[in-house]
């Protein structure tokens, strides 16, 4: 089972910090005592066999004050000194590039150093995706953004904004949302026992892995650590042998899953066109949800169902539909000229506001919706200049400064764009790739570094 009470999830919004800090730290109090400053022993560092450009450091400081490792590219967050043995992870360094590091103890103004440490990171995966920036403006975020491709080459990727890939997990198929935290990422995977959710640390190893075979697309965080899901519910129905609807369940800390929400519960099936999608090779294709955003503040989540271009927001303690699109039994109704056409994902940048891809003249956009007396207005949208049909994948992720990340799917390529439409970042991947979920970085083992 997930230890996931132990997470602190990521949002869509931009890193602040530098890439580097400290694994397992004990919290950094003011140690400025007299006296000096104790040498740090038995340093060590080991490059991570799972991903090269990850370092884990560990040392001893026994005596008062804190220490952290520096290095040419910068420093880790502290940690208090005479706590036994401390560990820093160093993330994002340059593949097969020797590193010089020392391990600097301070107490009060007294200031003490190790011998220098050389170690030299590995490679990067050969089964990386090829990738080309075609536009890096001034006006794009700093930060780096953690991205997903499907198809010839699976791969979860943190990438800087020149295209370096910083941390990477190669090899499930990452089949839907991915959620960074302290402790490593968890993603939604597929391989052939079948789907489950799993946590990969930022060392690179898979912490655990757990079985949820009716999961897909996108799940959760809720403030004690546990997850709401989407899950598909496959029943017969009239002269069908089967037509699959989709359910919201929670996974508890002690691996239980329940039922909170069933769109079988609220509506009854209506063939359309739609119900011929090959998604499912058993059942007819109804609902079809792949939106889900979960809000830990409040313990609600907004649900997108693409079958019926509807959007349905629950409280997921009771259970309870707080409020939906008319298709669904609800009277949330969209403003002419701004409707909701095949929305794919959904991210919440503030209350009563929406982001997601959806479709305007047969062509994908991204765009904000936002609520005013039931009613949903398209107050913002983009349009590549070439026209894209993305039916599948993507997300759009409003950034800390104001900027917008979207993911275009099957279209395969990566944007950011300013509030007035100039598109300032852009990332293309090898054809045959899609691209998956992509959100700014903010939580990690660098997240008190300092450059």
């Amino acid at each position: 089972m997930l230890l996931l009470s132990l997470f602190a999830a990521t949002a869509c919004t931009e890193d602040t910090g530098a890439h580097a800090g400290l694994q397992d730290s004990v919290p950094v109090t003011d140690s400025a005592l007299q006296g000096p400053a104790a040498v740090p022993t038995d340093v060590a560092a080991e490059v991570s066999p799972l991903v090269g450009t990850v370092v884990r450091v560990t040392w001893r400081v026994d005596g008062l004050g804190t220490s952290r490792v520096v290095w040419e590219g910068g420093e880790t967050a502290t940690v208090d000194n005479g706590v036994g043995t401390a560990e820093a992870l160093l993330v994002g360094l340059n593949p097969e590039t020797p590193i010089s590091l020392r391990v600097r103890s301070v107490n009060g103004e007294d200031v003490v150093e190790s011998e220098t440490l050389t170690v030299t990171t590995g490679p990067l995966h050969p089964d990386l995706p090829d990738l080309t920036v075609e536009t890096r403006d001034p006006a794009a975020e700093e930060g780096w953004v953690l991205g997903a491709t499907r198809g010839g080459t699976s791969a979860a990727f943190i990438l800087d904004r020149s295209g370096r890939v910083v941390w990477w997990h190669v090899g499930d198929s990452l089949y839907g949302d991915m959620v960074a935290t302290d402790e490593g990422l968890i993603y939604l995977g597929e391989d052939p026992a079948g789907r489950s959710l799993n946590l990969v640390t930022w060392w690179g190893e898979t912490l655990s892995s757990t079985s949820l075979p009716s999961a897909h697309h996108a799940f959760g965080l809720r403030s004690d650590g546990s997850v709401a899901f989407i899950a598909t519910d496959k029943r017969p129905w009239q002269d069908f042998d089967l037509v699959a609807g989709d359910a919201v369940r929670h996974l508890a800390l002690d691996g239980t899953i329940t039922e909170i929400w069933n769109v079988w519960d609220h509506v009854e099936p209506v063939p359309s066109p739609g119900w011929s999608s090959p998604y499912y090779d058993d059942a007819e294709d109804w609902t079809h949800a792949n939106g889900l955003d979960v809000d830990p503040s409040d313990d609600s989540a907004l649900l997108t169902l693409t079958g019926l271009d509807a959007l349905v927001l629950l409280d997921l303690g009771t259970g309870e539909m707080v409020e939906g699109s008319e298709a669904v039994g609800g009277s949330w109704r969209t403003a002419e000229g701004g409707e909701i056409d095949f929305p794919h994902g959904v991210y919440r940048p503030a209350p009563d506001t929406l982001l997601m891809t959806t479709s305007a003249g047969g062509e994908t956009v991204a765009a904000e919706y936002g609520l005013v007396d039931g009613v949903w207005h398209r107050t913002w949208w983009y349009a590549p200049a070439e026209p894209v049909s993305s039916n599948a994948g993507g997300t759009v992720c409003r950034l800390a400064g104001g900027n917008t990340l979207i993911a275009w799917g099957r279209d395969n390529f990566v944007q950011e764009v300013t509030p007035d439409g100039e598109s300032v970042w852009r990332v293309s991947f090898q054809p045959g790739l899609s691209v998956g979920r992509f959100s700014a970085v903010e939580v990690g083992p660098w997240r008190d570094a300092t450059p």
